[in-house]
């Protein structure tokens, strides 16, 4: 169960400090060192990633998949995916990050008897 992240947009990133995220973004530059990049998310907020060795392909407008630990305002990435699908549906995994934080226990998956405790 390493591999377990929170799915997160840009405003909720704060939220999840030291924890293990995912988060999909659009790059908007990549420092001249490579050694970080900065992400639009989903929801339009800045992000800066921050990874453990020098980007040797160019990421410019392309939308990624951060994967790493929350630092609040930035991410310390384990890895990152790249994708070339430029049609990315926005708005609706924006939807999905909220909606997964807005209903308590989503992951339940076993239904309580209403004569439960009788």
């Amino acid at each position: 169960m390493d591999n377990i992240r929170d799915f997160v947009n840009g405003v909720q990133l704060v939220r999840f400090v030291n924890k293990p995220v995912c988060m999909m973004g659009k790059v908007t530059s990549v420092s001249p060192n490579g050694m970080n990049f900065e992400i639009k998310s989903v929801d339009d907020v800045a992000v800066k990633v921050n990874v453990k060795e020098p980007i040797n392909t160019p990421l410019t407008d392309h939308w990624v998949e951060v994967r790493g630990i929350s630092a609040g305002k930035s991410i310390n990435a384990d890895d990152y995916t790249i994708f070339s699908n430029k049609d990315f549906d926005v708005k609706s995994h924006n939807y999905l990050c909220s909606l997964l934080y807005s209903v308590p226990n989503i992951y339940q998956t076993e239904a309580k008897s209403s004569d439960e405790g009788n």
